[in-house]
């Protein structure tokens, strides 16, 4: 997800204990609070869990250095150094993990023009965690990447701006052309999914999605399916839709979120289905905006959202669930036991138990900012 901000240096944190040791920051408490003037000074966009409490969070944070990278061992969160190699304009988006020794995140690193104005272009990495630490293990790609998925530890896929579609083969990333004009600008990816070898889908911006077959990607007219099998009141033709979250269970099956602006100029949630590689609106959320989804089955997951906004999947219906904060969550992971993570801004760290979620806490600027984390 693209978000910025600017963040004044003020912080005041209530009933925390810190403990520096070996250039980490260790911190646990049940219930954490901040104060400060802007929210999303502190921005947690990624998060992977691997088993019961044990994981990975990637953000971004306001002023130097800018990278938010966190461990979570036995549902203890630990900040951890930026990685070598990153400069101090480098953010991290997104983390995905094949096993708690396997992973791949990607770090936004803008290239220097070596100008007189100082200027920057995109430009992205991907870190590979393994042997116990997180390296840089891609080229430079000029652009900026915004999603990740792992099928195995021998394919995976991240997407981006301009139509930047890269697959990992186990050895090395690669571009993967689109059917489009490479004079034009490519469409703005948000979102990657790939239930099998043969297939996989990407999404972003204006209602852009393209079909992997195994050899080649290929456009999706999404509007005209989703036009075919809108709801009430819905005219699929006049949405302006956004998807910024995708998760499949099995080739041609699975889940879509986003948002759309209607012909009135109503902001709605979208979700959408996909079965039988065909798309459809199943609900709309006014007033919503999901930002991501992740699902354990077919028939049962979960989406986050601006405003604390969570949604369970339950008997074919996505329904409102109680949140504890109101602050932007932006990304979702279940965890091989079953059991749900989320991050996302003013640094939230929320956790599911039987269905009920609660705050495990909250990162403030002083602590993701501290000589620890130099």
């Amino acid at each position: 997800m693209r978000w910025g901000s600017r963040f004044s240096r003020r912080a005041a944190l209530l009933g925390l204990v810190v403990v520096v040791m070996l250039g980490a920051t260790y911190w646990a408490y049940s219930t954490l609070r901040t104060n400060y003037p802007y929210r999303s000074a502190i921005q947690l966009d990624g998060v992977a869990m691997t088993g019961a409490g044990a994981g990975w969070a990637v953000g971004n944070i306001s002023g130097k250095p800018t990278t938010l990278l966190m461990r979570a061992d036995a549902g203890r969160w630990t900040i951890l150094p930026k990685p070598a190699g990153l400069d101090d304009t480098a953010s991290l988006q997104a983390v995905a993990m094949t096993s708690p020794q396997d992973g791949w995140l990607i770090a936004q690193n803008p290239i220097p023009k070596h100008d007189r104005y100082n200027t920057f272009i995109s430009g992205s990495v991907l870190l590979r965690y393994h042997d116990g630490q997180w390296r840089i293990a891609s080229q430079t790609i000029p652009h900026d990447l915004w999603a990740l998925t792992l099928r195995t530890s021998s394919d995976g896929w991240a997407v981006g701006s301009d139509g930047a579609i890269i697959h990992w083969n186990g050895a090395q990333w690669s571009q993967t052309p689109l059917p489009i004009d490479p004079r034009l600008s490519g469409p703005y990816f948000d979102a990657i999914a790939a239930p099998s070898a043969t297939e996989a889908w990407a999404a972003g911006l204006d209602a852009a999605m393209y079909r992997w077959d195994g050899s080649s990607w290929r456009a999706v007219d999404l509007l005209a399916q989703l036009a075919m099998y809108a709801p009430p009141l819905v005219d699929a033709r006049l949405l302006t839709l956004n998807i910024t979250g995708l998760a499949m269970t099995a080739p041609g099956q699975g889940w879509a979120v986003g948002s759309g602006q209607s012909s009135d100029g109503q902001t709605m949630g979208e979700i959408l289905q996909c079965s039988n590689g065909q798309w459809r609106i199943a609900q709309t959320l006014p007033g919503v905006v999901p930002a991501a989804v992740a699902l354990h089955t077919q028939d049962d997951g979960w989406i986050v959202g601006d405003n604390g906004a969570i949604l369970r999947l339950q008997g074919g219906q996505w329904r409102r669930q109680d949140s504890p904060t109101r602050d932007p969550l932006r990304s979702v992971s279940i965890a091989p036991d079953g059991q749900t993570w989320a991050v996302g801004w003013a640094g939230r760290l929320l956790r599911e138990r039987q269905g009920a979620w609660s705050l495990i806490g909250d990162v403030t600027w002083s602590q993701a900012a501290s000589k620890s984390y130099s």
